[in-house]
């Protein structure tokens, strides 16, 4: 049960981010910003995320996740395709997450999850 509650309040954060992400930068969204959007305590955050950081970065991991499910459901030749359709479709997320005023950690936790899944990716093709 309590597994379960924590997945939830993770699945409230990513999905909270995400829809901020929509509308505003990621540089000018807080912590604070998160918790009174998504209705749960700090605590709760902080219970679940070390930082907003930790939180982008679980964001990245699930976008990338649905690239590869997506990537895995059609042919090489449509790859290229399916992946920018799917950046065109989250244009906002993506452009909010990574646009002009991009901070170097906010880049740090981009290279981080691209290496997580590609290991992953890796470990999976061996």
């Amino acid at each position: 049960m309590e597994n379960t509650r924590k997945e939830s309040a993770k699945t409230v954060f990513m999905n909270t981010l995400e829809q901020l992400l929509h509308i505003k930068p990621f540089q000018k969204i807080s912590v604070n910003e998160l918790c009174e959007t998504a209705l749960v305590s700090q605590s709760s955050f902080y219970a679940n995320f070390e930082d907003k950081y930790h939180l982008l970065a679980c964001c990245l991991e699930s976008k990338s996740a649905e690239i590869d499910a997506l990537i895995a459901t059609h042919p090489p030749q449509e790859f290229l395709t399916v992946v920018l359709d799917f950046i065109q479709k989250e244009n906002r997320f993506f452009y909010n997450t990574f646009g002009a005023e991009l901070e170097p950690e906010a880049l740090n936790v981009l290279i981080y999850a691209y290496h997580a899944q590609h290991k992953k990716h890796t470990l999976l093709t061996q």
